[in-house]
């Protein structure tokens, strides 16, 4: 359980200038937005702030510039569709990461929003700095942080401002944290997590503390294949951390220590290829060809974890299964998300799922508002799991 936070009701906002942390870090394929769910989140605050005669200053990262401008991770580019999509005068602030930006600000027409362009074009902003903190206070009267799966983070846009501005948090910031806090107040045994991703580095710290807490973790996405290639098995073409070999290794004896089964593929769909196909091959995972690339589970092992999920109470769910943005290798992920959905609807099982692919994959699915809840936090969302304390909600904490 977290602790109280300043809310954005009954917060005076006319004419007010509100800096609004949200997450438009949003999947793009050919130049186009895949999935609006972060967006969508946060629009409610948007118009509420906009309704009570305030002004919307709009922040967000977008990618991994890593502190300098490049113009293909600018909103310069997704300006229209997201205009489009939250049918409101947008302009965007081009500032190239570069200060003062009070003379950029008076520069721009008055819009309903102004959308501050990636703020990871900023040096200072994965720092917390406090001078680009200041910087861009200034072009606000109050912050309202609308992100949960940013709250994780000490940044700039995060959790600097809150030293200079009355800070508050908006809607669905709000909305999901009463949601998580109800929907895991406890948790029912059997519990089963899914943890997908493209490497086993970044999520170390987040299997060590799941291990402890469920009774099977099934570990999916190219994350699998290091720890398949750890066992001894041979996995082709596939993506695969071999400098973290011994690290799966040790995940794998600790999972035994607490007696969590620890679930990876026994077979495979493959391609030559990180393509679409009509033509992937499934085999035995014994039998992976030396060209093969490893990108979904085969039908054994998704009928596996349907039986898993089957006499499961409670499911955490963080990374998709495969490589589900191209097809066929949807199949797996799609198809226990369904399964998923299912139980949930049947009042069976409690199904929490975050994280952007994840989100994705359920949309893909078309389950999104079967589970239980579903948050838009990755990192942030496993964090709490954890019972961590996270920097952006910690500064929202009530005051007197």
């Amino acid at each position: 359980m977290t602790s109280p936070i300043k809310r954005i009701d009954g917060v005076t906002l006319s004419d007010k200038r509100v800096l609004m942390r949200a997450d438009l870090n949003l999947p793009v394929q050919d130049g186009l937005v895949s999935d609006w769910t972060r967006l969508e989140r946060c629009t409610p605050t948007i118009r509420h702030i906009i309704d009570r005669g305030g002004q919307v200053v709009l922040l967000s990262h977008f990618g991994r510039p890593a502190g300098q401008y490049d113009p293909q991770l600018s909103f310069k580019e997704l300006l229209p569709q997201i205009r489009d999509k939250l049918a409101l005068s947008c302009e965007l602030l081009d500032h190239r990461g570069e200060l003062p930006l009070a003379s950029l600000n008076a520069q721009q027409e008055i819009a309903d929003v102004l959308l501050v362009d990636n703020t990871r074009f900023f040096s200072g902003e994965t720092t917390g700095d406090q001078t680009l903190s200041r910087a861009i206070a200034e072009l606000g009267d109050c912050f309202c942080l609308d992100a949960f799966s940013v709250s994780h983070r000490n940044h700039t846009t995060v959790t600097g401002l809150a030293s200079f501005l009355p800070s508050f948090a908006g809607f669905s910031l709000a909305d999901e944290l009463d949601a998580l806090n109800a929907t895991l107040a406890t948790i029912g045994r059997p519990c089963v997590a899914i943890v997908g991703g493209a490497k086993v580095s970044t999520k170390i710290d987040v299997l060590r503390n799941l291990i402890p807490k469920t009774d099977t973790l099934i570990v999916g996405g190219g994350m699998a294949n290091t720890f398949l290639k750890a066992i001894g098995y041979e996995i082709g073409s596939s993506l695969v951390e071999d400098d973290q070999l011994s690290t799966a290794r040790e995940i794998m004896q600790f999972a035994d220590s607490f007696d969590c089964a620890l679930v990876l593929p026994t077979d495979v769909a493959t391609h030559h290829t990180f393509a679409s196909t009509d033509k992937a091959l499934v085999c035995d995972i014994k039998d992976v060809g030396e060209s093969a690339m490893i990108l979904d589970f085969g039908p054994t092992s998704m009928a596996s974890i349907k039986g898993i999920v089957s006499s499961a109470k409670t499911l955490l769910w963080n990374g998709p299964l495969g490589a589900f943005e191209i097809i066929p290798f949807e199949i797996a992920s799609v198809e226990v998300a369904k399964f998923v959905a299912n139980r949930c609807a049947s009042g069976e099982l409690k199904a929490v799922a975050g994280g952007g692919d994840t989100l994705a994959l359920l949309a893909k699915a078309g389950v999104s508002d079967d589970f239980t809840f579903c948050s838009t936090g990755g990192g942030a969302f496993l964090e709490w799991l954890e019972g961590k304390k996270l920097p952006g909600l910690s500064i929202l904490s009530t005051v007197s």
